[in-house]
This record gives structure tokens, sequence and C-alpha cells, in this order.
């Protein structure tokens, strides 16, 4: 055999090999958990849209921020690059990927976390949400380097099937068809909900303190490459602090942010200092997210802020954007159904806090309401029609949700304390 023929041959044997490796990883990669609440940003490095904003930050930023409200309320179209327990290196090399694809006027970094030692934090699977996805290039690899000094660590980045190829016994023929040629559309722009009312936090009794972390860190040190990269590219820099409970040691790090972002001349907004959310009602869990109520309210604060400081246009009214209420069509069903599953009276209270529901209430005469469901009502303004004699009269509580836009009805829930809770689903 002439040796052309084997260095070719031996050519397209790897090319082939790796074809098929390449399509056995995107067939067996994993559609994560995230899927169902769509922050996955798949469709993200597909697309051709331009975004005005870019947010980046842990899950403290996906649950707290929803572009598809911003977009609703005031025509501001972003995407929310968040991720569970990112850290601030992880959160910049995101951001530098994506600039590659999309640059927006302004990109804004929650600053949780700052204080940890590690480029990485703990939790390296959520690290795969966001890094799976993005199209293999050399700029990808020098992050994935950054990240990952360790060799071994950074191939399973660079070379998923190593850890889903045993995966193959869950597939389906299916499954396989739709991980190879559907790209998920997020109809969050990824933002994901939480959706029912967690542990009332008390973070009142945390003692407040003014003091500083003691030592530079990594985190303040990727900050500034944060903000050098975006003054490289015209992308205005924003830092913020979403509201949580914030022990002693997290307010150091709020502190100590301040002083940074003086020093790099940035605007930086906690939240956590400005009484956006009330500790009562807006959080799904008692430590660190906010559920549907806080994430709208932070959402509607963001989108003033941006507004009224940014100068950012609307663009509802555009052509070029027609697509996103298609999209805010889907987000809206998304809504719907969730709001017609639950059972719990605060989290349905909790979700009628946002501007795609009207709703209806009556309470029976002589039912008292507990201090926290006297809140969600009371938040709920205009939103919400009260009525003091029941439609159901065996019930205690008859709540109905409306679709604020159309009129119609979405659902009707009936509470009786002493009773079983009957739930009837209206298309």
């Amino acid at each position: 055999m002439k040796k052309s023929t084997i260095i070719v041959a031996t050519a397209l044997t790897f090319m082939l090999t790796a074809g098929m490796i390449k399509v056995a990883s995107l067939a067996l990669n994993y559609r994560y958990n995230y899927d169902d609440e769509g922050d996955v940003p798949y469709q993200f490095y597909k697309d051709s849209m331009e975004y005005d904003v870019l947010f980046l930050g842990t899950s403290h930023v996906g649950c707290a921020v929803y572009p598809m409200q911003l977009w609703h309320d005031r025509g501001i179209s972003s995407y929310s690059l968040a991720t569970g327990a990112a850290s601030i290196p992880s959160s910049y090399h995101i951001f530098k990927n994506a600039i590659r694809y999309h640059k927006p006027k302004i990109a804004m970094l929650d600053t949780y976390l700052v204080g940890i030692a590690e480029k990485v934090y703990v939790r390296l699977d959520t690290l795969h949400y966001s890094f799976d996805i993005i199209p293999p290039s050399w700029e990808k690899y020098k992050s994935l380097k950054d990240l990952f000094p360790n060799f071994e660590s950074r191939m399973a980045y660079i070379f998923s099937y190593s850890l889903f190829h045993n995966r193959w016994k869950e597939m389906t023929v299916e499954k396989i068809w739709d991980a190879l040629f559907h790209t998920p559309i997020s109809t969050t722009k990824g933002g994901p909900w939480r959706d029912y009312m967690g542990t009332v936090a008390s973070p009142a009794l945390v003692p407040k303190t003014e003091a500083l972390l003691p030592n530079n860190t990594i985190g303040m040190d990727y900050i500034r490459a944060f903000v050098s990269l975006c003054r490289e590219n015209k992308i205005i820099p924003i830092l913020i602090t979403i509201p949580f409970p914030a022990s002693e040691g997290c307010q150091m790090e709020e502190n100590s942010v301040a002083l940074l972002a003086k020093e790099q001349k940035v605007s930086y907004f906690n939240l956590n200092k400005m009484n956006v959310i009330d500790w009562n009602t807006d959080l799904h869990d008692s430590y660190s997210h906010l559920n549907m109520s806080g994430g709208r309210k932070v959402t509607d604060y963001i989108g003033r802020l941006l507004v009224e400081n940014y100068g950012l246009t609307d663009h509802r009214s555009e052509s070029a954007y027609a697509s996103w209420y298609v999209d805010y069509e889907l987000y809206k069903q998304k809504l719907f159904d969730i709001m017609c599953s639950q059972t719990d009276i605060k989290s349905v209270l909790m979700l009628c806090n946002n501007s795609v529901y009207t709703a209806r209430i009556s309470v029976k005469d002589g039912i008292e309401l507990d201090y926290v469901i006297q809140k969600l009502i009371a938040q709920l303004g205009d939103v919400l029609v009260i009525s003091s004699e029941p439609e159901t009269p065996t019930h205690d509580i008859h709540l109905e949700v409306y679709d604020s836009e159309t009129g119609s009805l979405i659902c009707a829930k009936n509470w009786g304390f002493l009773s079983q809770l009957e739930f009837v689903y209206r298309n």
C-alpha cells in the first residue's frame, strides 16, 4: 500500500472517529434539569438577536431578574447568563465568550461570592450548564485553562463525552433526534422561576456591619478584569447585589465591593440596602433565593434604573423585535401553567404579583387570615379585587385569576380550612 494512501486512510479514520464521538457527545449530553425552568442558553449562541443588557452571576440573579418582564413592561431586550453557584471568575469567562456572539450596551454583574478563595466554586456541575453549550473556540479553551489549571479537570469541559458516555441506556431514538436537531428555546431568556413561598427569613436579626474584607480576593481581581473588558468593548459595566438575607461575612463583601466600585469608577447598586423586597412575602427559601413576587419587584427596580439612568430604547414597536411577542406568549403560557399547578394559597397570591395577572378574591366573614396572607393581598393593590361575599359559600376563600390583557379566566381556586382543597382548571 502506498504511503500516501495510508496517510489519507489514517486521516479519514481519525476524522470519522472524531465525528462519531462529537455526534455521540451531543446526543448523550444532558438536557439539564434547568431546562424546565428555561435558563440554559442554548438559543443564545445561535440567534442573531441584539440584546441591550446581559445579566451575569449566580442563581440569585436567575431567580430575581426576568428578561421577559423587562420586555413586556419597558421594551428592553436582555438575556440572563447567570448560573447556579457561579464564581466571579467563571461569570467573567462566560461573559468573555458571550460577547463574541452578542455585544450588549450594558453588562450587569452580581457580586455575590466575591470573597471566595477559589476561581471555581465547589459545585462544578453547574458550570456545565454554561460552558458545554458554548461553541468550541480558542477563547473557550483559554477560559477553561484559566479556570482549571489542572489538565484533567479541564478536559471534562472540553471533552464532555467522558462524563456522559454511560448515558446511552437512558436514550431513545426520540431523545437522540431531539438532542441532535432541536435547539431548545428559552421561554424566559435565561431567567428561571421560583414558584412557591419559602420559609420567612429574619435578616433584621443579623447584626449590621460596615467592616471590609481583610484582603484583596480573586473575585475582586476578576471584577476589575470585567470592568476592563467592558470598557474595551464599549459596554457599560454595572455591579449589583441582589437582595438576600446577608450574613455579617456577606455584608463585609458588599462593603468591599462598594469601595472597589468607587476605585473603578463604576455604578454599584446594593439592593440589600434599598428596601426593594419584603422579607415576609418575597423569599423562595430562607437563605438566598427570591420567589416570583420578589423577582418581579427586583426586575421592576432594575427596569426603572436602566431606563432612567441609561436611556435604553423601547423596542416594542420595532419590527425587528416582532419575535419577542411570540416568545412572550410562550412565557405567559408557562406562567399560567405554574399558577394552575399551585395548591397553597400563599404561593398563588405570591404568583399574582405579576403584570400578567389580575385576580378577584372573596373571603367568608369571620375567617381570620394570617399576617403573611394579609401582606400578600395588600401588595397586589389594583391587581386584586376583594369581595366580602364568597362566590362559593361552602368555601372560606374563593380566588379567580385572569389574564390581565385579554380578561379571560385562567383558573379558579377554593380553599376551605376545614375541608380539602378544590381546584378547577379553566382554558
